[in-house]
């Protein structure tokens, strides 16, 4: 996932560049208590908050509003009053601040980013227990082309990469179908990359596969696969014809999200 990777890059870069700034100069101090405050994407389009705090026994919403589909990425960083710096945990709530993230937060850092699939809407970065700290944030549009049911599915023509997102908040139950045409019979090659908080699982069905077999379970990685012969996992040719890939959330990642791309090619 190239685009999320240059993301994660750039919104790292304006991080460090506000944590200079934030021990350079005073910023508006909040008092303890439950804070929202607004986001405002500054001339690149990426998001960066500075705050110091009364109290750091404070929760803060950082209120930000997507108007496309793609990747959100997160970094921040926390300081100490003599300006050491540090992690912090971040939580990502959609409009009502309910949680949708898979765990209750995620550590971030100056080098460490987490990343989300997002819809458009309103979300909140949440931040907890800080009083002197900086967030970074910025989204990278990606197409969302995955069909909502089998029989809705995208087709993904030879040897081009298609994408798709698994956006924060949306029923773990949801998938994503995408299918592709096989005109002879010869090795299937699939290119499959995955971004983001959890698994998804990706399976293959067609004439060969007519009740499905499980291409493989990924987070934050990347791999090329062959169509196999039964159990034997060994590499082998499949029947001509039409062919459906079924992208979710895996069972132990209900509230995953993220993004993808499908490339497929006859070898």
């Amino acid at each position: 996932m190239e685009k999320a990777q240059k993301i994660s890059r750039r919104i790292l870069m304006l991080l460090a560049a506000a944590a200079m700034l934030i021990l350079m100069m005073g910023v508006t101090s909040m008092a303890a208590g439950v804070k929202e405050v607004d986001l405002v994407p500054n001339e690149s389009g990426a998001y960066v908050y500075t705050g110091v705090l009364e109290d750091s026994n404070t929760t803060v919403y950082h209120r930000l509003v997507v108007k496309k589909s793609g990747m959100m990425a997160v970094a921040g960083a926390s300081f100490s009053s003599s300006g050491t710096q540090w992690g912090l945990s971040v939580t990502l709530c959609n409009s009502k601040k309910q949680v949708v993230e898979p765990s209750s937060s995620t550590y971030v850092s100056s080098d460490k980013v987490a990343t989300y699939g997002v819809k458009p809407g309103t979300y909140y970065i949440m931040v907890k227990n800080q009083k002197t700290y900086v967030v970074s944030a910025a989204v990278q549009t990606m197409a969302d082309k995955g069909g909502a049911s089998k029989k809705k599915a995208t087709t993904i023509k030879h040897k081009k990469t298609i994408t798709g997102i698994m956006p924060a908040g949306e029923k773990a139950s949801k998938t994503d179908w995408f299918k592709l045409k096989m005109s002879k019979s010869k090795k299937l090659q699939l290119t499959i990359k995955a971004e983001g908080n959890g698994y998804f699982d990706f399976y293959l069905y067609g004439p060969s596969y007519k009740n499905g077999i499980r291409i493989d379970s990924i987070k934050n990685g990347s791999g090329k696969y062959y169509s196999v012969q039964g159990f034997t996992r060994k590499k082998a040719k499949i029947k001509k014809g039409t062919y459906y890939i079924k992208v979710m959330r895996s069972s132990y990642s209900k509230k995953a999200s993220g993004a993808y791309s499908i490339k497929w090619a006859m070898k």
